[in-house]
């Protein structure tokens, strides 16, 4: 440990704020007491006073921008920047509650507005500043097949729904958050891969309502070549079949487990295969 930094600063300020003299020793501890003759140790504990307690605050402040016994900055790094010149303190991460949406139509109709978008662009924005009240959202697995959304075979009506990306890492976390959030009533259609593991993905999505999938009679004409990543699914094959699709959702899956065969979204798009909405 070569010296204080962010992650130390909610540790320490407990300590100050609740006057506690006696901490278990750790690598912050035993660093404050050698580097800077901070307490002393005894067994596994470091014995503080008053005067420490000065001297933390002090080195805290001096190293870091921060009054250990105010209320530490919240919020995103520009909440953040108001208090202190580190914006790096900020627990939120950036882009945590922000969202990549795009319309099929090109067309995006948000708060009021229509956004033209050109092919394979998007909009990216904190969803708590949207007027949650689109006529559906789709939300789509992959990237690539978000991007290129414009090329998909729809039913007609829905051209005009907002187009969301089920984002990785913290993205997806906003996405959650802004399906938990949508008003009840609103379909949710999830587009995923037309595999067993991608009818996960589907059935799990937050409020789903609907999936898109190809029609049977044309979606395995090009899946030659997808037979081992079929069979490399079998645990999803067994969560499925110990808990059935409802509906007509069960005729895709049992077609799915006679060809054994895995169908993309990007091979949907790719070959512009007729999408079906089917409710769940």
């Amino acid at each position: 440990m070569e010296k204080i930094t962010d992650k130390h600063v909610p540790i320490l300020s407990r300590v100050i704020k609740s006057v506690n003299y006696k901490v278990k020793k750790n690598a912050l501890w035993q660093f404050l007491v050698v580097e800077y003759g901070i307490g002393y140790l005894d067994g596994h504990f470091v014995i503080l006073n008053r005067n420490d307690h000065i001297r933390i605050q002090e080195l805290v402040l001096n190293q870091i921008g921060i009054d250990l016994l105010e209320h530490l900055p919240s919020g995103d790094r520009i909440q953040v920047s108001l208090k202190t010149g580190n914006e790096k303190f900020a627990a939120e991460a950036p882009g945590r509650h922000h969202i990549a949406l795009t319309s099929w139509s090109n067309q995006l109709n948000i708060n009021g507005q229509t956004i033209p978008l050109l092919p394979g662009a998007s909009y990216r924005i904190d969803w708590r500043n949207l007027d949650m009240r689109p006529n559906c959202i789709i939300v789509v697995e992959n990237l690539q097949a978000f991007d290129n959304f414009y090329m998909a075979k729809l039913p007609q009506e829905l051209a005009n729904a907002w187009v969301l990306y089920r984002g990785h890492n913290i993205s997806s976390k906003a996405v959650k958050d802004c399906l938990a959030a949508a008003p009840e009533g609103i379909p949710i259609i999830a587009f995923s891969d037309y595999d067993p593991a991608g009818l996960i993905i589907s059935k799990t999505t937050i409020g789903v309502t609907h999936f898109l999938l190809p029609e049977i009679d044309v979606a395995f004409q090009r899946a030659h070549g997808t037979r081992e990543r079929f069979e490399s699914q079998h645990a999803s094959v067994t969560h499925l079949t110990n808990n059935p699709l409802p509906g007509t959702l069960s005729a895709h899956y049992d077609r799915l487990l006679n060809e054994r065969l895995c169908v993309s979204q990007e091979q949907m798009l790719a070959l512009e295969m007729p999408l079906l909405l089917i409710n769940c």
